[in-house]
């Protein structure tokens, strides 16, 4: 059969895309020349669904056979590569359509796709703070964190007071005024506060105006925590693209030269 040059695109991509096992085939034959038998077992479809897959394939100049063995062609090769990257572009979609409601695009300089690689942490039914805890991890394991923040939380600030003592954690935080009120009379978290400041490698600035974003960087990495309207935690980003990090960083350097040192009496509660 000679292939229709004036077929819509669209047709070929819903041909792959209905069927797993034509995704399957395909990816099969671009690592190699396949035997039929070999490639059924492979791929474990039926000799009937096999044949009808290698004829449409056939048809569109996507494999090639020699006998009972079949090989993509390079456009076959070309077509299944396309069609993987769709595929994981719409992965990452999917993992940030969840959180896409929460995320402050209007506060950031990058393209979402900038995020196509980053882990997304959410609450789930067995751990409702699961996305508070990673934060916590990142800080504790970090050499250097940077924080420009209007919030914290107590797993965060442990981790970073046993970093800091435990590893001289180099640590420096942007927090606005109203956070350092809240810390400064909360009894369990200013003492804790008031012991991170004593240390030397220790700076902690107070922003007086609202802060647009929260953010961190703990080594290479960011970490966007994700509030509602509510300023309930709902989600962590955490990216190592190199676009985000240099926002990220020059969003901390921003904000803390416009920021004054926190007055150590802020936390005597």
């Amino acid at each position: 059969m000679v292939p229709d040059t004036m077929a819509d695109p669209l047709d070929d991509i819903a041909f792959l895309a209905n069927s797993a096992n034509r995704v399957a085939v395909l990816e099969a034959l671009t690592t190699g020349a396949h035997h039929r038998d070999e490639l059924r077992e492979r791929v474990d479809v039926s000799r009937v669904t096999l044949a009808r897959i290698l004829d449409d394939f056939e048809d569109r100049r996507w494999i090639e056979r020699t006998g009972q063995t079949c090989r993509a062609t390079p456009l076959g090769a070309w077509v299944s590569e396309a069609f993987a990257e769709l595929r994981e572009t719409m992965t990452s979609e999917h993992r940030l359509r969840e959180v896409l409601p929460w995320f402050p695009a209007e506060q950031v300089s990058f393209d979402v796709r900038c995020l196509r690689d980053a882990d997304i942490v959410t609450p789930t039914p067995t751990n409702m703070w699961a996305h508070v805890q990673r934060g916590a991890d990142c800080f504790r394991s970090a050499q250097r964190a940077r924080v420009v923040s209007t919030q914290t939380a107590p797993p965060i600030v442990e981790a970073t007071k046993t970093a800091v003592e435990e590893y001289e954690q180099r640590f420096e935080a942007v927090l606005t005024a109203a956070l350092i009120e809240t810390v400064g009379s909360n009894a369990t978290m200013a003492p804790l506060f008031a012991e991170l400041l004593d240390a030397p490698t220790v700076d902690i600035y107070v922003y007086e105006d609202e802060l647009p974003v929260t953010v961190f960087l703990t080594d290479g990495t960011v970490g966007l925590p994700l509030t509602d309207d509510e300023d309930i935690a709902r989600a962590l980003v955490l990216s190592e693209n190199e676009t985000v990090y240099d926002w990220a960083e020059s969003t901390f350097e921003q904000y803390r030269a416009r920021s004054d040192p926190v007055d150590p009496d802020a936390f005597t509660a």
